[in-house]
């Protein structure tokens, strides 16, 4: 990034100078500055922050070794110390405070920062862990040495996203940047205006009170910092579209409604998605990171105050409020198939069914005022919006399974067409795979369940996809390979009674049928052509999650298809029972379809 990382500009300082500012206002007593390569271009800087340096002759053996040439220059009887890489130069004063006031009353040894459920810098250790450090190998990582001590660490909240923004890449350097100048143009105690130590032509510090729009690309930095899904960040993606698409249609007539604010809440409202009270968290998290405005609009999205009826103007916070709730998992589906989904997983009548009838409510009011404002009902103003969504929201997901272990004699044995049922082994794998699918999926439901007809694959994605209420739709083409007079028998059986049809199969395993059965050339020829017209048919009808439950044979001949694989090469495909293969589809304008593999579940 053309220098080393202690001396790359952040907000007007450099990083080290950023990093030793932070420590001494949360009240370090001594900071120790560990140098190792281009050592000579930071000791200027490290004598004008009055530091102590310590050079690590032994840098290049890894960060470890580092570590332990800090710890050796600590002086005096520290009770504890902070381990902070120059990289995470935003770590705030208040949260290093927080940590250390926990840590003081924890009685712990070791504790934590941790934002939006994910563990960040810097941890704090007691001092009692100096002796280990400096005996323990230099080659191994301080997150190792660490996770022996596991049941000494206290995890301190500090709702504070500077915890874990590091700088890796260009990229990360310059959102980091970006940041830094919105957290001091949020701290009373650096005034607004130029910097004399900032780099010529990077721009002012926006004014106190003046809260800075956040573009796409930081928005979903900020996602990425905490970790968020995949399927979270295409639900928020998918809600940006739509919430930025009412917000342009209404500007002209409300010329003072922020978009980018909508924009931006949108795509943050679910960052903290999977813990809980998750919009007040946000909010919080937001409004430390300098951006109280965003926070504000983020922290109502679940619930709105004040009641809609009684805003005469729209407002940013309605806006997000509303998208959200036209928006289920990727998909644009209006309030009433947002509702109906929500209902399909509770019971009516309980409190968490009036939740959700009250914040439906809200966006149906929030609804009759656009469509007043714009003269125009709303599902109008967005009805070319899912053109507008991003193109990997427009994709197909194929969820292809293989059934659950279903009851038999045991033993590795030819299971062709017959029809067992599943046995209970198999009934838990299905309720297993079930809550694997659901959170894959991040509890969106399937547009349509298929399965082969034979009993065994049926229960399996009844099971599955029990929570969705979707029925399953049972497909002849779907079967097992038809393996003939050897159904049931295991190898050797099929060699002893069958010596010649054996020795025909062994020279061609894929084009020699079983006796009075298919060969595999058959099944693909079977499936593969059904295959690819359910998917057609699925992306003609707008599905976006589709899941099919085959078997071992069908699913290695889809698989060999479409991984361009020759016919011969099935047998290499890993296909577990209740294994999970899934196969992405773009729309024709967004690419050739292209397979993702997922492990067996």
């Amino acid at each position: 990034m053309g220098t080393s990382k202690p001396l790359l500009p952040v907000g007007g300082l450099t990083a080290v100078e950023r990093v030793v500012s932070s420590l001494r206002a949360a009240g370090a007593g001594q900071v120790v500055v560990v140098t190792g390569h281009d050592a000579k271009a930071l000791l200027p800087v490290l004598r004008r922050l009055q530091v102590d340096p310590v050079h690590n002759t032994d840098y290049e053996s890894g960060m470890f070794s580092s570590v332990q040439a800090g710890v050796a220059g600590l002086r005096g009887d520290p009770d504890a110390f902070f381990v902070l890489p120059v990289d995470v130069p935003l770590v705030t004063p208040r949260a290093l405070r927080l940590v250390r006031d926990r840590f003081e009353r924890s009685g712990k040894g070791i504790a934590y920062p941790v934002c939006c459920g994910r563990r960040g810098h810097p941890p704090l250790l007691s001092a009692r862990y100096v002796r280990a450090l400096l005996e323990a190998d230099r080659t191994s990582n301080l997150q190792t040495f660490l996770s022996a001590f596991a049941e000494d660490e206290a995890h301190v909240d500090v709702r504070d996203l500077t915890v874990l923004m590091d700088m890796d890449t260009p990229d990360e350097h310059r959102m980091l940047d970006r940041f830094a100048g919105i957290l001091d143009g949020a701290d009373p105690c650096r005034p607004p205006g130029p910097d004399p130590r900032r780099p010529p032509g990077r721009g002012l510090r926006p004014p106190r009170g003046e809260e800075p729009s956040l573009t796409t690309d930081e928005a979903l930095f900020i996602l990425a910092a905490t970790g968020a899904p995949a399927n979270i960040v295409e639900h928020c993606r998918a809600v940006a579209a739509v919430g930025e698409r009412l917000a342009e249609a209404i500007k002209p007539r409300l010329p003072a409604l922020d978009v980018a604010l909508v924009r931006a809440g949108c795509l943050l409202h679910d960052v903290a998605r999977l813990l809980p009270d998750h919009a007040t968290l946000a909010q919080e998290v937001l409004t430390n990171l300098g951006l109280p405005r965003l926070g504000g609009v983020v922290g109502q999205h679940m619930v709105l105050t004040p009641e809609p009826a009684r805003t005469p103007d729209i407002t940013e916070k309605e806006l997000v409020y509303v998208a959200d709730k036209l928006v289920a998992d990727d998909e644009l589906v209006g309030l009433d198939e947002r509702e109906a989904r929500a209902f399909r997983k509770m019971r009516p009548g309980t409190e968490a069914a009036e939740r959700i009838r009250a914040r439906m409510h809200d966006a149906r009011a929030i609804s009759e005022k656009v469509a007043v404002m714009l003269g125009r009902p709303l599902e109008d103003v967005l009805r070319d919006s899912v053109l507008n969504l991003p193109g990997p929201m427009r994709e197909l997901s194929i969820f292809l399974v293989r059934h659950a272990e279903p009851v038999g004699p045991g033993g590795k044995r030819f299971l062709g067409q017959a029809d067992p049922e599943l046995g209970v082994a198999g009934a838990e794998q299905a309720k297993r795979l079930a809550d694997e699918l659901m959170a894959a999926t991040g509890g969106a439901c399937f547009n349509a369940v298929y399965s082969s007809d034979l009993r065994r694959a049926v229960r399996t994605a009844e099971i599955a996809a029990e929570s969705c209420g979707t029925t399953v739709q049972a497909e002849r083409w779907l079967r097992e390979i038809d393996v003939g007079l050897w159904e049931g028998l295991n190898w050797e059986e099929a060699r002893r009674d069958y010596p010649v049809e054996h020795l025909e199969r062994e020279r061609d395993l894929v084009g020699q049928p079983f006796p009075e059965g298919e060969s595999f050339r058959d099944l693909r020829a079977r499936v593969v052509p059904r295959f690819v017209r359910l998917a057609e048919d699925s992306l003609a009808a707008g599905h976006r999650r589709v899941l099919v439950v085959g078997h071992k044979g069908v699913n290695r001949a889809i698989l060999a298809h479409f991984l361009g694989l020759p016919l011969e090469d099935l047998f290499s495909i890993e296909q577990d029972f209740c294994a999970v293969t899934v196969l992405r589809f773009p729309t024709p304008s967004t690419g050739e379809p292209r397979v993702a593999v997922f492990e067996s579940l």
